[in-house]
């Protein structure tokens, strides 16, 4: 066929090589594609006037490590991490997040979220009222406090050796 065996090798070379480099191209089809990740928002319990428990189950990273994870909370209803947030840590799994700073009787909205290079997700957004203080007829004050489920009221009832004594009515 070729008379000559160094273009017979040249050719074989070629019909080799040619192939591999047209292989090479910019094909990502089959790369995998990162995504936000995703996050459920765990119950509101622990509710005072100021402070509330909350927290999150990241249930997927979207494919790129997880930068930032907490909870963000407003009296919007569907709260961002632009508004009050917390900042839980870094990696998948449950998380637990205190609200503090609350303002007492106030309806306020929670959401977990999460952060990767991607985007943020967020969970289901939770409603949640913080607890009022009580006031008598005299305009005094009482506070409250959470024991389980029940609210007690905090009176203060008498000096016992020289120390309060509080007594907590449901």
């Amino acid at each position: 066929m070729f008379k000559e065996p160094r273009v017979a090798l040249l050719v074989a070379l070629a019909a080799f090589i040619l192939p591999l480099f047209a292989s090479c191209g910019g094909d990502d089809s089959a790369a995998p594609s990162n995504k936000v990740p995703v996050v459920t928002t765990g119950a509101v319990s622990s509710i005072t006037q100021a402070t509330a428990q909350c927290g999150g189950t990241i249930t997927s990273d979207g494919g790129a490590a997880v930068t930032a994870r907490g909870v963000c909370w407003s009296t919007n209803q569907t709260p961002t991490v632009a508004d009050n947030k917390t900042t839980d840590g870094t990696g998948t799994g449950s998380f637990t997040s205190s609200i503090t700073g609350l303002t007492a009787d106030t309806p306020y909205y929670e959401r977990a979220y999460v952060t990767n290079s991607v985007g943020t997700g967020y969970g289901s957004a939770m409603s949640f009222m913080t607890r009022g203080a009580v006031t008598d007829i005299d305009g005094n004050v009482y506070q409250t406090v959470t024991i389980g489920t029940q609210v007690m009221l905090l009176l203060m009832a008498a000096y016992i050796t020289g120390m309060p004594y509080m007594i907590a009515a449901t």
